[in-house]
Order: structure tokens, then C-alpha cells, then sequence
């Protein structure tokens, strides 16, 4: 599986456009709690978004990870 349960996941393009995520498309982030291969939506999150959680589940195409924004911090001056 290419997800692992404590993953932090965002909708994927195709996430955002389909009609059943209309509460998580504007913002936030999710983190897969749990992983049930014979369900239709086998990916379990719990999404926070606006000072909310919630949980749903999706297919492996419409999430993806969530990038990590990298820190100057380290960055050298030549």
C-alpha cells in the first residue's frame, strides 16, 4: 500500500472535483487512522480543517501526501 496509518494526506486534484468531499476541498489536512482493504473507500482519515475534525474515508487516488515546506535555516550563504 503506498500509505502507512499515521501519514498526513491532502485531497489529491481528483479528490477536490469529486461530489462526496465537498466539506474537505477548501482547506486543511487529514491523517490516516486506519486501513480496511475490503471497504469501497478503504482509507480511514481524520481530517482537520477550521478549528474541526472529522473523519471519512477515501480511495487511494484522491488523497495524496502532504508535502513538508522546507526551512532556509540550514542553507548556506556562498
Amino acid at each position: 500500500m503506498k500509505y502507512k496509518i499515521g501519514d498526513l494526506v491532502v485531497l489529491s486534484a481528483a479528490g477536490r472535483k469529486n461530489n462526496h468531499n465537498p466539506r474537505f476541498t477548501r482547506s486543511g489536512f487529514g491523517i490516516i487512522t486506519y486501513y480496511y482493504c475490503f471497504d469501497k473507500f478503504p482509507i480511514h482519515i481524520k481530517w482537520f480543517t477550521e478549528g474541526k475534525m472529522e473523519s471519512f474515508s477515501a480511495k487511494q487516488y484522491e488523497i495524496k501526501k502532504l508535502k513538508s515546506t522546507k526551512s532556509n535555516k540550514n542553507k548556506k550563504n556562498s
